[in-house]
């Protein structure tokens, strides 16, 4: 098997640029959460992938499904719901897609020899959503709150157990979470999104001042308070209630989307 790593790479602007090396090939990545961005990440950047959503925080527990052997150039599309940073006023992932879709062949790409393809990021959960970015118009998905869930990933293990007790509604977009680490200096726009706690709580209510809540986070961190650190996540959390080995959620994403491809075509005969 070909070795792969990976090169992260933060500009100024809402672009996080992140290269993978299959072997002697090298694929960039590039992470946006509007058309705008898109077309500065293909004709600019020269992008081999486009991924649509406003964030990369969970690069490295990344997996790309793709509906071929494809291993072109890509872009991926993630949508508001993606968990960690990103452009808040990012569409959804139901509207982004499609929109981009529909301009993308319009695009002069930085190396005219290629053609970016289209991925679909932010709130994915399940083997169906799959198939739902199929419809929207891309060539596969790309999941990254299901992948921390595995024990290959390096996300802490209390970080961990907090996600599995999430539910249905529990992530929000907030600069609670920046103000609390002191990371504020993100380009104007760019929030984050993780699970709804204490330390939101606080921020919401305006308790105290910024330095009191930071070195009431600080604590936090010190003491691994359950009820005060900072869990990135997306939205599709919920659906999530267990950690299991990485070729296994693999395996199961792809029994769910065969399923649910046979639905689709059950309806439509």
């Amino acid at each position: 098997m070909s070795s792969i790593s990976t090169l992260t790479i933060s500009i100024d602007t809402l672009l996080l640029l992140v290269a993978h090396s299959v072997g002697d090939s090298w694929r960039l990545f590039v992470g946006v959460g509007s058309e705008q961005e898109a077309r500065v990440a293909v004709e600019q950047v020269g992008a081999d992938v486009v991924v649509a959503q406003g964030e990369w925080v969970q690069i490295s527990s990344m997996l790309i499904w793709l509906a071929s052997d494809l291993l072109g150039r890509f872009s991926s599309f993630a949508g508001i719901e993606a968990g960690g940073h990103g452009n808040g006023s990012s569409p959804p992932l139901s509207t982004l897609l499609p929109h981009i879709a529909r301009l993308l062949p319009t695009y002069r790409p930085l190396d005219v020899n290629t053609k970016p393809l289209l991925l679909g990021a932010g709130g994915l959960s399940s083997g169906s959503h799959v198939i739902s970015c199929l419809a929207l118009g891309a060539v596969g998905a790309v999941y990254g709150t299901r992948f921390l869930l595995t024990p290959e990933s390096c996300y802490p293990e209390p970080r961990k157990q907090i996600l599995l007790q999430a539910r249905e509604g529990s992530t929000i977009r907030s600069m609670a979470f920046d103000e609390a680490r002191n990371t504020l200096e993100w380009p104007q726009g760019v929030d984050g999104r993780g699970l709804r706690n204490a330390t939101v709580a606080d921020y919401e209510a305006g308790l105290g001042d910024t330095t009191g809540r930071q070195d009431t986070y600080a604590r936090a961190e010190k003491q691994g308070d359950a009820e005060r650190l900072i869990v990135w996540a997306g939205t599709g959390v919920g659906n999530m209630d267990k950690i299991s080995p990485a070729g296994e959620v693999v395996r199961e994403l792809e029994q769910e989307a065969i399923e649910s491809l046979e639905r689709v075509r059950s309806m439509s005969s």
